[in-house]
Formats: structure tokens, C-alpha cells, sequence
């Protein structure tokens, strides 16, 4: 994963891998992909572009861990952007099965129309038919 960092992120590729391995440790282990560590490098977990206004460090290592460090709360890795839209895949899904279920229990609870309306409307539909041009 960290040469695969390494590849996309130029500014990684001044650091070690071993270094970039260390940096990105506790992400991985959370379940973060690369192009999770990707946009962590580039975003802020708000949605803000955080530029590479310090890409030119001395020290890439501290330069990868400052960067990654906006993303880890109390130690720990945040929800990364993909695990973040993957809950609200999961969320809006779950929201439209609930709304599809409510539209079925609906249409079981809706009364039938009465026998009369249904006569009434197969004679007006026959009669529809016979008085339209052929």
C-alpha cells in the first residue's frame, strides 16, 4: 500500500516507504483504501481542498503524518470518504425500501372501489372503443 502511495503521490515519494508505511499504519488498519490516504493527502475531512501549500518539506515523512493527522480523532482514523459514502448509499437505501414498504402497506390498506364503479367504468371503456374511428 505504501509504494502504491508512493506511485500517486509525488510528494510522497520523498519520504521512505518505510517512513510512508508508518504514516499511513493506523488508516490501514481502519480499512482505508489508497485512494482514501490519496484524497486524505489532498482534503480535509470537512470537504475542504487542502492544497499542497507545503509540499516542498524537508522532511516528507512529518509532511505525510501533519497532513494525515487532520483525519485521526482522539488517535484514531475518522470515517474515510469512501466509508462515508458508502453509508449514505446504505442510508438512502434503506430509506427508499422503507418508503416502497409504507407505499405497499398503503395499497393492501386502501379499500376496493365498489362493484358498481367497475361496471360502470368496463362500459364506458366499451363504449370508448366502439365510437373511435377505425
Amino acid at each position: 500500500m505504501a509504494l502504491q502511495i508512493q506511485w500517486f503521490c509525488f510528494a510522497a515519494r520523498g519520504a521512505s516507504t518505510a517512513a510512508v508505511a508508518a504514516a499511513i499504519r493506523p488508516f490501514a488498519l481502519a480499512g482505508w483504501s489508497v485512494a482514501d490516504v490519496l484524497h486524505a493527502l489532498e482534503w480535509d475531512p470537512q470537504g475542504k481542498r487542502d492544497y499542497l501549500a507545503d509540499k516542498h518539506a524537508l522532511r516528507m515523512d512529518i509532511y505525510l503524518t501533519k497532513r494525515l493527522a487532520k483525519w485521526l480523532r482522539d488517535g484514531e482514523p475518522v470515517a474515510s470518504f469512501s466509508q462515508r459514502q458508502e453509508r449514505k448509499r446504505t442510508q438512502a437505501r434503506a430509506e427508499a425500501q422503507a418508503e416502497a414498504q409504507r407505499r405497499a402497506d398503503h395499497q393492501k390498506a386502501a379499500t376496493r372501489a365498489p362493484e358498481w364503479f367497475h361496471r360502470e367504468l368496463a362500459a364506458l371503456r366499451a363504449n370508448r372503443k366502439a365510437t373511435l374511428p377505425a
